[in-house]
C-alpha cells in the first residue's frame, strides 16, 4: 500500500512538473515576444494574429460601398487589396474602414501600423488614420495620394505603451469623386505582448438599460488575484469617472457573473467600461460599451446629497437650467450661478454659501413642476 502509494505520488508528481512546465513554456512564448496582426485583405475581411493574446474582428467598411464589379483586384503583388467606392469629396467621420481586435491575457505595446492604399484617377486624395484611443477625435496622421494608379506604402509609429484592451483603428478616404475607386490592403499591427498578466478573462461586458437606469452585467471564465471591478463612465470617450465598485471573486477557475447598475445615468450618449484590478493594484481595462437614455419627463436629481453648502451638482436629465429655482424651507429664494463645466452635471452656485439646512430646489418645465430637497450639512 506505501509502495503503491509512493508511485502514484511520484506520477502525480511528474504530471504536476509537467504542467507547470508547459505552463511556464506558454508564459514565455506570450511575454516579451513580438507579433503581428495583419488584414491581408486577400479576397477576404478576416483578420490573422500571429499570437493567441489576441482576436482580430473582420474589417469592416462603413459608410462607403465595395466595388460592385470587383470588390477585390490585384494588389500588384500576387494577392489582391480590397476596393471600394462613394468616398466623400471632404472629410467625413462616417465613412471609414475599420479594424479592430481583443485581447485576452497579457498586457502589449503596439509600436506601429502599416498599410498599402491606392486610388483611381477620381479616388480619394487624402487619406485619414484615426484611432479609439482618443474616440477617433484627432487624426494620428494624414496621407496624400498625389498621384493614381500606384500603391502608396504607409508607416505610422504608435508607442503605445502597457494596454489591456483592443483597439480599433479607422482608415479615412476623402476629397474625391464618389464614383471613385479607393484600394486597401495589407493592414499590419506590429507590437510586442509582455509579461504582465491580465487580472481576469472577461467573456462578455454587455449594457443594456430598464426604466432609465442602465444594467452593466459581465462574466469572467477564471480570475486571478483579482481584487475588484470599478465601473467607470464617460459621455466623451475621453474623460471617464468612476461611479462604483464591485468586488472580484480573487482566486477562480470558474466561471463568475456579476452586475452593476447604474441608478443615475446621464441623458443622451454614455460609455461604460470595467476597470479589473488585481491585488498588486496593477488594473487593465474592458471594451467599452455605449448606451443611450431618453428621460421623457424632467427629472430632478441631486448628486451628492448632502450637498456642498457652495455648490450644489444637479444631474443634467432633461431639464432646462435657467428655469431651476433654490429656496429654504421658509419659501425664501437664493441667487445663484450656473456652471457645466463638469460632464453630465450642472453646478449651482450660490452667490452667498449656504448655511446649514434643508433646501428646495424646484423646476417648471413643460407644464410640469418638479422638486427636490437638499441637505446641506
Amino acid at each position: 500500500m506505501k509502495k503503491h502509494y509512493s508511485r502514484t505520488l511520484s506520477r502525480a508528481g511528474l504530471i504536476l512538473s509537467l504542467a507547470l512546465l508547459f505552463n511556464f513554456k506558454a508564459a514565455w512564448q506570450a511575454s516579451g515576444q513580438s507579433f503581428q496582426i495583419v488584414w491581408k485583405m486577400d479576397e477576404s475581411v478576416a483578420g490573422a494574429s500571429s499570437s493567441n493574446n489576441f482576436t482580430p474582428d473582420d474589417a469592416e467598411l462603413i459608410g462607403a460601398n465595395p466595388f460592385s464589379l470587383w470588390p477585390y483586384l490585384s494588389d500588384g503583388n500576387g494577392g489582391s487589396a480590397h476596393v471600394s467606392v462613394y468616398w466623400p469629396t471632404g472629410f467625413t467621420a462616417g465613412r471609414y474602414m475599420d479594424l479592430s481586435y481583443g485581447v485576452s491575457t497579457h498586457e502589449y505595446n503596439l509600436s506601429s501600423i502599416s498599410f498599402r492604399v491606392k486610388r483611381s484617377g477620381s479616388g480619394p486624395l487624402d487619406v485619414a488614420l484615426r484611432t479609439s484611443m482618443d474616440g477617433f477625435g484627432s487624426n494620428l496622421s494624414t496621407f496624400n495620394l498625389s498621384s493614381d494608379g500606384s500603391f502608396y506604402n504607409v508607416t505610422v509609429p504608435l508607442g503605445f505603451k502597457n494596454l489591456s484592451t483592443g483597439l480599433a483603428f479607422r482608415i479615412y478616404g476623402f476629397n474625391a469623386d464618389y464614383r471613385g475607386t479607393f484600394y486597401i490592403d495589407q493592414v499590419v499591427l506590429n507590437g510586442e505582448v509582455t509579461s504582465f498578466v491580465l487580472p481576469v478573462n472577461l467573456t462578455y461586458f454587455n449594457a443594456r438599460s430598464t426604466e432609465n437606469r442602465v444594467n452593466l452585467f459581465w462574466e469572467t471564465s477564471w480570475e486571478k488575484n483579482s481584487k475588484e471591478f470599478i465601473v467607470e463612465r464617460s459621455i466623451d470617450l475621453i474623460n471617464f469617472s468612476a461611479i462604483g465598485t464591485v468586488n472580484a471573486a480573487g482566486e477562480t477557475e470558474e466561471r463568475a457573473q456579476y452586475v452593476f447598475q447604474d441608478e443615475l445615468p446621464f441623458a443622451g450618449a454614455s460609455y461604460y467600461r470595467l476597470k479589473m484590478v488585481d491585488t498588486d493594484l496593477r488594473a487593465a481595462y474592458s471594451k467599452i460599451r455605449d448606451i443611450e437614455i431618453h428621460y421623457d419627463q424632467p427629472i430632478l436629481t441631486v448628486s451628492p446629497n448632502p450637498a456642498q453648502p457652495g455648490n450644489i451638482r444637479i444631474l443634467k436629465s432633461n431639464i432646462d437650467p435657467a428655469k431651476l429655482i433654490l429656496r429654504n424651507i421658509l419659501g425664501q429664494n437664493f441667487k445663484f450661478n450656473l456652471q457645466q463645466s463638469e460632464p453630465g452635471y450642472i453646478g449651482l452656485l450660490p452667490d452667498q454659501s449656504l448655511l446649514p439646512g434643508i433646501y428646495v430646489i424646484s423646476l417648471l418645465q413643460n407644464g410640469k413642476q418638479v422638486h427636490t430637497k437638499v441637505l446641506v450639512p
